[in-house]
């Protein structure tokens, strides 16, 4: 997986989410979304939500956008749920991934929380970098 970008020590917001949605998707995470929540929430600009089909497979998503955050020199602000592996949320301040276990996003339905938030077509930048 490589992201292009034209700074090496920064990465915007939309880059950011973008990038764990391509780690996401490497470990075969299904119905990936990247939220644009800025003008709903404040708190971030982007939420990406992710599912994996067993605990193993969040831990795995979970890992894998770490990674990618970390050979961009991208540290989390926090980092929640990774013992459990049921709703595993990683906070870079512009931009909250949320990893979940398929039955606790069924539950907690986070996308209809947010269903104002306009669906980012994150793929794009994959075509560019492939």
């Amino acid at each position: 997986m490589t992201i292009k970008n034209s700074s090496k020590n920064y990465l915007s917001p939309l880059d950011l989410s973008e990038l764990c949605a391509l780690a996401g998707d490497a470990k075969k995470a299904k119905d990936i979304l990247v939220l644009d929540v800025g003008a709903i929430i404040g708190i971030a600009e982007y939420f990406v939500v992710l599912s994996g089909s067993n605990d193993r497979q969040v831990k795995a998503i979970s890992d894998s956008i770490l990674k990618a955050a970390h050979e961009c020199r991208i540290t989390p602000i926090s980092v929640e749920g990774q013992r459990e592996g049921e709703w595993i949320l990683l906070d870079f301040g512009t931009v909250v991934a949320h990893v979940f276990l398929e039955e606790f996003r069924n539950y907690y339905r986070i996308e209809r929380l947010f269903k104002d938030a306009q669906k980012i077509q994150w793929r794009t930048q994959q075509k560019r970098a492939g």
